[in-house]
């Protein structure tokens, strides 16, 4: 009979890796199909047909191909996966969608949702499954960033990058335990690896029951570090987008941003070309808090704000409400008209007001 197909990374395939990253190289003898030597390639191979025999061949990506969801996890009102389902009548639903869509608490105790644990489990197994191999070479790179190629800790961080772009990948990845390790590798010395890892924390902060997580494992800390080191502004631009991502709708993070001193470099970046559209989106998420007015002052960034208008920069539609809020507060609302900004009055009277 036919051979089935094999699906789980088997217990040699994952040695092989561990082996690989720590700097060893797999043993050479054995059968390629599954002897007692190591396996010669990297990825976990499995079994397909072609014409009535069976082949060896690498599979497609690093994910559990059995391990797809289901249609029944996903909400029939957003298509997203139901990490956070509730049972409303005889059917699941994503507790945000319903939020979303109004439903409001004046309804009969019978016609409330209420957490559905089973599905909500079934979800969460099914997201670990699913990208437990790409957090896997997360965390061996991570384990061993001083010994590991800066190739192979890339690969691992852009690859974690691109599967946390996809709505189930956000939530995947970090229900799987990839926040960590991601953490890990922003502060590793390789320039590629710093600037992927810093794409794939931009990517899961887009979620908001990501935020909170990353800011608790060190990543504000970690991406602000990344601000301060000597690194080319292409890796500065990607550290601004997971910052501005994890301060969008979180105050806690806006706050924390603050108290690592993180103000000073992103202002410097409003004049850089490369990281300057990320720099003024971080500075207008600070500026929604009109306590932080004050440390926006003394960060330096009324002038370099100013220069966008004259330049013409795209970037000046962020710039006008960085400055409205900066006219919010009084000291500070002196300080823009005394750097020049009444003279911009004419040109853009609802972003400056009172001056």
């Amino acid at each position: 009979g036919s051979r089935q197909h094999t699906t789980m990374v088997s217990a040699d395939a994952l040695a092989e890796v561990a082996t690989a990253v720590a700097g060893g190289s797999p043993s050479s003898g054995g059968s390629p199909r599954g002897g007692s030597g190591s396996r010669s390639s990297l990825r976990p191979r499995r079994s397909k047909e072609r014409e009535g025999e069976t082949v060896e061949g690498p599979p497609p990506d690093f994910r559990c191909p059995a391990a797809q969801p289901p249609p029944s996890f996903r909400c029939p009102l957003s298509g997203e996966l139901m990490q956070d389902a509730v049972r409303l009548g005889d059917r699941s639903f994503s507790s945000a969608s319903l939020r979303g869509r109004g439903m409001s608490t004046w309804r009969p105790h019978t016609l409330l949702p209420k957490a559905d644990h089973v599905l909500r489990s079934q979800v969460h197994d099914c997201l670990c499954e699913r990208y437990a191999s790409v957090v896997l070479r997360l965390r061996m790179v991570s384990a061993v960033t001083s010994a590991a190629p800066e190739a192979a800790a890339a690969a691992a961080a852009a690859a974690a990058a691109l599967e946390a772009h996809d709505g189930a990948g956000k939530v995947g990845i970090a229900v799987a335990g990839g926040i960590i390790p991601l953490v890990k590798l922003v502060s590793c010395d390789g320039d590629a690896t710093r600037r992927a890892a810093a794409a794939a924390l931009a990517a899961l902060a887009s979620h908001p029951a990501n935020k909170r997580e990353i800011a608790a494992a060190g990543g504000v800390r970690a991406l602000v570090a990344m601000l301060l080191a000597e690194s080319p502004e292409e890796s500065k631009a990607a550290a601004c987008e997971a910052i501005w991502h994890l301060a969008t709708g979180s105050g806690e993070n806006r706050a924390l941003l603050v108290q690592e001193g993180a103000l000073p470099p992103v202002v410097a970046l409003v004049s850089s070309q490369v990281a300057q559209s990320a720099a003024v989106r971080v500075l207008r998420q600070v500026a929604v808090d009109v306590e932080h007015a004050r440390r926006l002052v003394d960060a330096g960034v009324i002038h370099p704000l100013l220069q966008l208008f004259i330049d013409a920069s795209p970037a000046r539609v962020d710039a006008s409400e960085i400055l409205w809020s900066l006219c919010m507060e009084p000291t500070s609302r002196e300080a823009v008209s005394a750097a020049g900004g009444a003279s911009l009055w004419w040109l853009y009277p609802s972003a400056l007001p009172g001056l």
